[in-house]
């Protein structure tokens, strides 16, 4: 391959950076992608990373690009819970340090004493988030808007524009924001993956981004860094079981690897789409520009008591919406907002889906696909041999389709989990119930993810 440089876009080609701030998000990219290479590289014999950098690869002209979608609302939260009350879990803001709705708790952000400090973030884990505002006297739904906006591309605008971020937070969320109300007031420290900040930084988590309004993506597994680990990860084969070369099965292949979560719709379907492109042989990366998008809203859905369809309701605030299915225009959306249009006698809580009234907005987000774009040329150029499973799967014994990964010979994450398969990898069997490894019952959970700082 011939180096030939391509330039990293921002997301959706969204037009808020300068030039420097333009070539410095370049830069950025695709020293993560590099970092990425590296790591994956490791576990691979010498030149056999099939994951590559979508900026220097030349060649581009030969590149297929493959759309992988999504629904858009927290699946996890389906399968602990009645669908009435996941839409209602997905609505409340979760805290760090404390247990959310999924039963994990992340570890708090401390400031320099050692005290919490009580940031929040969203239960909507499928790289979507949505904020639903009420009439304040009759509790009906007036709007919900909807983001995809990784914290990253946040993260340089308040580092190097401060005065585009304000303008921006000012037109889309609300235009008493201050640039005080947006910072830490104290150095922080956050646990596992989440960072480190200083007073004065950028607070992703800031109150015009979860209680009092909705920019970009809070939860902490919605990452671009995420995105980018994800995909590197599933470029690596993993063995097969009943007689077949390499395991293909999505949550199989997610606990083989302990890759993202499994009980997401969004890191299965990634990662076992990635993966089938890696099982061809072929060079395999994400499609320029690198974001996670709004694909489509599913059609009819909003309808009046009557069952009619009500149009009109959703349009985009950021990014395009491309022409649906057009290879030549996709959609690149990272922001929309369903409301009545202005003028009518009814509120969008006036409304139905699926014959229900409109009381949350996860009724919507479950109609909402979500996307990134893979890519790969060269089918056949590698002949790798699958590595073995790090990773096993274990399953919640009351509710047997939550899982979780844990690293083979850890034994169960906390009591009340079994094996989910009889076997992890070829020739190896899992622990049983009854023999569960170490352990560590008892423990909190936390699910881990990839995050790139900016």
């Amino acid at each position: 391959m011939s180096p030939k440089t391509r330039f990293f876009t921002p997301p959706a080609d969204l037009n808020d950076f300068g030039d420097e701030l333009r070539d410095l998000w370049h830069r950025h990219m695709s020293g993560w992608f590099n970092d990425e290479i590296r790591r994956v590289a490791k576990n691979l014999p010498k030149d056999g990373c099939q994951f590559y950098n979508p900026s220097t690869v030349g060649n581009s002209s030969q590149e297929i690009a493959v759309p992988i979608t999504w629904r858009g609302f927290p699946k996890g939260l389906l399968t602990l819970y009645d669908e009435d009350v996941a839409y209602a879990k997905a609505e409340v803001l979760a805290t760090f340090g404390e247990k959310d709705a999924a039963g994990v708790t992340r570890e708090p952000f401390r400031d320099p004493d050692g005290n919490d400090l009580m940031l929040q973030y969203r239960m909507q884990d499928e790289y979507l988030e949505w904020r639903a505002e009420r009439d304040p006297t009759t509790g009906k739904v007036l709007r919900v808007t909807f983001t995809c906006e990784g914290p990253e591309y946040w993260q340089v605008l308040a580092k190097y524009d401060r005065p585009k971020l304000l303008d921006l937070y000012h037109a889309f969320v609300d235009p008493a924001v201050t640039w005080d109300d947006l910072i830490f007031q104290t150095d922080a420290v956050g646990g596992m993956n989440d960072g480190s900040f200083q007073a004065g930084d950028y607070n992703p988590r800031n109150v015009w981004n979860t209680t009092r309004g909705i920019m970009h993506l809070t939860h902490w597994a919605n990452t671009l860094g995420a995105e980018i680990g994800l995909a590197g990860d599933a470029t690596i084969l993993r063995p097969g079981v009943g007689g077949e070369e390499f395991l293909k099965e999505p949550v199989r292949l997610m606990s083989c690897s302990g890759m993202g979560n499994p009980n997401r719709s969004s890191d299965p379907q990634i990662g076992s789409s990635v993966n089938s492109l890696a099982r061809l042989g072929a060079y395999v990366s994400l499609q320029i520009p690198v974001g996670l998008y709004i694909d489509q809203v599913a059609p009819n859905v909003v309808t009046d008591e009557r069952g009619n369809p009500v149009p009109d309701l959703f349009r985009v605030l950021r990014g395009n919406a491309g022409v649906p299915g057009h290879p030549d225009h996709p959609s690149h959306i990272v922001r929309l907002e369903f409301c009545a249009p202005a003028g009518r006698n009814y509120v969008l809580g006036d409304l139905f889906v699926d014959g229900k009234p409109i009381v949350t907005g996860g009724q919507l987000a479950t109609h909402i696909h979500m996307k990134l774009v893979a890519t790969y040329f060269d089918v056949g150029h590698f002949h790798n041999d699958p590595v073995q499973c790090d990773h096993m799967g274990w399953r919640l014994a009351a509710k047997r389709d939550f899982l979780e990964n844990a690293s083979i010979g850890d034994g169960a994450p906390e009591e009340g989990f079994e094996p989910a398969f009889s076997r992890c990898k070829a020739g190896t069997s899992l622990p049983t119930p009854d023999s569960p490894g170490r352990g560590r019952a008892h423990r909190t959970r936390q699910f881990r993810t990839k995050r790139h700082p900016s």
